[in-house]
């Protein structure tokens, strides 16, 4: 079920106006598996996610980049809806919210407004 959910949210975010040109140079089958990874760590799987390694790499796409509050909201709002169309619990999704708001603050990104989720 999680692997239908990431190519489902990856389907959804790369064909994104606002975010999907931060993936036209990625090697999408590895960025798959880490989001599988993230993933199965929310959902409260046995696997372990390397959150110093999450922190880094998104920290780099802010001062490289450019990514913005406005895109974290973008790949969220993709996200909850690709979840709530998996069927996933609303507590489940809940969580992934939060966590995505804590990548937000640990890379940087200052998170002023109110968050739907």
């Amino acid at each position: 079920a999680v692997n239908t959910i990431v190519d489902v949210f990856y389907n959804n975010l790369i064909s994104n106006p606002q975010v999907g040109t931060f993936f036209k140079t990625i090697d999408i089958k590895k960025q798959r598996n880490k989001m599988i990874m993230f993933l199965t760590y929310a959902f409260g799987g046995t696997q372990e996610y390397p959150e110093e390694t999450l922190r880094a790499s998104h920290k780099q796409m802010v001062e490289r980049d450019g990514i913005s509050d406005l895109h974290v909201d973008t790949v969220k709002n993709i996200m909850n809806t690709t979840l709530e169309q998996m069927g996933v619990p609303k507590h489940l999704i809940a969580e992934i919210m939060e966590i995505m708001d804590e990548v937000r603050k640990q890379i940087g990104l200052k998170y002023p407004f109110e968050s739907a989720f």
